[in-house]
């Protein structure tokens, strides 16, 4: 039981390093209740590339794999 416990935080430990903290389009959606919009943001860069009109007082945030 032990050997398997450790097994299985060498697998986690080797598949976080294999995986990019960043990626290199990452893009957040931020709701903007003060003027109906919302903004798409460059993390990486932390600049706006795009604002989006929507319906009043937009709040939260889906997410999908899509």
């Amino acid at each position: 039981m032990k050997n398997l416990y450790y097994f299985l935080c060498l697998i986690t430990l080797l598949l976080c390093a294999c995986t990019p903290l960043a990626h290199k389009n990452s893009l957040a959606y931020i709701t903007n209740q003060g003027d109906n919009t919302v903004s798409v943001i460059n993390i990486n860069q932390a600049t706006v590339i795009h604002t989006v009109k929507v319906g009043k007082c937009p709040f939260g945030v889906a997410d999908s794999p899509a």
